[in-house]
């Protein structure tokens, strides 16, 4: 009975990295081909790892400040994405100034990808 449930438990983890990899290939990729197409910016995507958001407020804090003293590069547009923090409050605190995404499922999409993007 253990082995089985072992060999279920691994089934449902490639089934999960083959529909992350799908979802990748199909969707994500093409979107930020036709959005660097039709903008002609480049596309730069940051995850903040939920967990651990407290650890990295000191890089939200200098993406922020680049942002209030218009220091960002015009042919890029920059893109946080987020799963659900530990601490909330700093979060909705950040998301006044940048342009953070919290969705748990696209954050583990793309996390899967990191070396990719």
């Amino acid at each position: 009975m253990g082995t089985l449930f072992l060999k279920i438990k691994s089934l449902e983890i490639i089934l999960k990295k083959s529909f992350y990899t799908l979802i990748f290939i199909l969707f994500i990729v093409p979107l930020v081909f036709l959005f660097e197409l039709l903008t002609g910016k480049n596309l730069v995507i940051r995850f903040i790892q939920s967990p651990r958001i407290g650890v990295w407020s000191l890089q939200l804090e200098y993406y922020s400040r680049v942002f209030q003293l218009k220091e960002w590069p015009q042919n890029k547009k920059l893109i946080f994405i987020s799963g659900k923090p530990a601490n909330h409050q700093l979060l909705e605190m950040y998301k006044k100034k940048l342009p953070i995404f919290e969705n748990n499922w696209l954050f583990d999409t793309l996390w899967y990808y990191v070396p990719f993007i």
